[in-house]
Order: C-alpha cells, then sequence, then structure tokens
C-alpha cells in the first residue's frame, strides 16, 4: 500500500484525522487508495478477503482487542487536548 499510495500520489495532507498518528496508519492510506485507484478497488475486492482470513489465524482476539483500545484511547487523549486548546482560547 505504501508503493501504491507513493505511485498515485496520495497527499494526506488534505484529510482531516482525528489524530496526527494516524497519517502513518496503513488503514488511512487504505482508504485513501479507495477514494484515488479505480484498480486499487478491483485488487482490493479479491485480495482483501484472503488477507482477512490470514490475519484473524495471526492475531489473538486479545491482541485485537488491544488494538482497538489503542486506538480509542489515541484519539480520546487527541480530543481531549483540543479541548484544552480551545478553552485556553475562549477564555482568554
Amino acid at each position: 500500500m505504501i508503493i501504491a499510495s507513493k505511485i498515485y500520489r496520495i497527499d494526506t495532507n488534505i484529510y482531516i484525522v482525528r489524530t496526527p498518528d494516524c497519517y502513518g496508519c496503513l488503514r488511512f492510506l487504505k482508504v485513501a487508495l479507495k477514494d484515488k485507484s479505480r484498480l486499487f478497488n478491483i485488487l482490493n475486492r479479491y485480495i482483501n478477503p484472503i488477507f482477512d482470513k490470514k490475519l484473524s489465524k495471526l492475531v489473538t482476539q486479545d491482541e485485537l482487542k488491544d488494538a482497538k483500545e489503542f486506538a480509542f484511547n489515541s484519539t480520546q487523549k487527541f480530543n481531549n487536548k483540543l479541548k484544552e486548546i480551545k478553552y485556553v482560547k475562549n477564555n482568554k
């Protein structure tokens, strides 16, 4: 996906994300490629189910739960930081 994003010149700066950490995530690149590449969508339709099956055999339920918690906590920390910034700006 990284190579495809470079070929299609994906500009990650045009996307609004919840946290700056999202810019380096493969899932983020996948969404951007879906927006820009018809070929990627066709390949993804066939390859993604195979990848999902392999991934489900490699990743335990605990690891999946941990990953979801990490993503949620990262988003919450960023949202709290935004609230602090807005609070400071509004109380000047």
